[in-house]
């Protein structure tokens, strides 16, 4: 299989080279890490109600500072006093977690067995500290660029995947994503939440503990993935067990886009129905374009910054 073609050769790193340098000009100039940095030897949680300000959790500098650093970033993002960042916040959530799905039914197909990127684990556990819009590009091109040749004849069970594994993907995305996001994002103000916020960075671990503890042994997989080629349907059959991830995967990003797109708009077309502010706040622009941060430019709002940051990010 020939796989220097326009994707790999100029799509994918053309995006690869937009990702990085929005990340790094627009990061470096809107100074919000610098603020958050200041802002974490303050006792109470900036721009809100003198809610405590958790700072420590391992006993290490670094990994309670980076942790304090995202506790704010989320804080900012979920707390409601910045629509914007909230809107945007529930697509992310929603496009994020549509594509995690994909990746990880990409993976378990039997041409990608035993090769790195079937550890989609450990690829989404360094997304936090870079950006979707650097880890997704260049998951694609190492992915697609290193391929095992194959032909017409093996092609068709080289796609093949085992169909428990498709039944259980939309089972541990739900316990593992969706149900601690949604716990994280409604619990956050609190103190008892905030103790255990180093648990939440950590939640592509929590897909990959519920599906092979929890889900595999209750679909009769048993425990170990080695027996995932003695499971693989014929070529038909496991492309019609893909159609639940597949579906998992569109309604949770449709279901996420469809409704901030939807307020979104309304806050343009209907600017009477909301506060003066709100609708601000809401437009288009505001929820899905990243403002550009120029060298030397006013210093934003840490809620703006925040949400410039998970902008850029996207």
């Amino acid at each position: 299989m020939d796989n220097f073609n326009l994707t790999t050769t100029i799509l994918l790193p053309a995006l690869l080279v937009a990702g990085v340098t929005m990340f790094i000009v627009f990061n470096a100039n809107d100074g919000i890490f610098d603020k958050i940095i200041d802002d974490i030897s303050i006792k109470t949680t900036p721009s809100t109600d003198n809610i405590p300000l958790t700072r420590e959790w391992t006993g290490n500098t670094v990994f309670d500072q980076l942790f304090a650093v995202f506790l704010i970033l989320a804080r900012q993002l979920l707390g409601g006093r910045h629509p914007a960042g909230t809107l945007h916040t529930l697509h992310f959530f929603g496009q994020m977690g549509a594509c995690w799905t994909l990746m990880q039914l990409e993976a378990k197909r039997e041409d990608n067995n035993r090769r790195i990127f079937e550890c989609t684990t450990l690829i989404i556990l360094l997304y936090p500290n870079v950006s979707f819009a650097i880890t997704i590009p260049l998951w694609c091109i190492l992915h697609l660029r290193t391929l095992p040749r194959t032909n017409s004849a093996t092609l068709t069970v080289n796609l093949c995947l085992p169909a428990t594994e498709a039944r259980i993907l939309p089972w541990a995305m739900t316990l593992g994503y969706v149900l601690p996001i949604l716990a994280m994002a409604l619990s956050l103000s609190r103190a008892l939440a905030q103790q255990f916020w180093p648990l939440f960075p950590l939640f592509p671990f929590w897909v990959y503990l519920a599906s092979n503890s929890v889900l595999r042994p209750l679909f009769g997989a048993g425990t170990s993935m080695t027996a995932r080629p003695l499971l693989s349907l014929p070529p038909a059959a496991s492309y019609h067990a893909t159609t639940t991830p597949h579906l998992f995967a569109l309604l949770l990003a449709t279901i996420t886009h469809t409704a901030t797109l939807s307020l979104s708009l309304s806050a343009l077309l209907f600017p009477a129905l909301f506060h003066p502010e709100m609708a601000v706040s809401l437009h288009p622009a505001a929820v899905f374009l990243p403002k550009l941060s120029l060298a030397g430019a006013t210093e934003v709002e840490l809620a703006e910054g925040a949400t410039r940051f998970l902008q850029i990010r996207e």
